[in-house]
């Protein structure tokens, strides 16, 4: 099984991240998805647009989806 790290980021990111998720579902490949913050609405909660943990999700896995 692949992880793959979801990160929808900002603006049209909310929408295009969940669809290619499913479309990759769909593909019927063994796959994780692990959700993931960075962005500017990020920053503004954290004080940081890509926090520690989202860069250690995204070297741990197989994959990462960035919108």
């Amino acid at each position: 099984m692949k992880r793959v790290v979801l990160i929808e980021g900002d603006g049209i990111g909310h929408e295009v991240i969940p669809a290619a998720a499913e479309v990759v579902r769909a593909t019927g490949l063994e796959v994780e998805f692990v959700s993931a913050e960075a962005g500017w609405d990020c920053f503004q909660c954290t004080g940081t647009a890509l926090p520690v943990e989202t860069l250690a999700l995204v070297r741990e896995s197989d994959a990462t989806l960035f919108g």
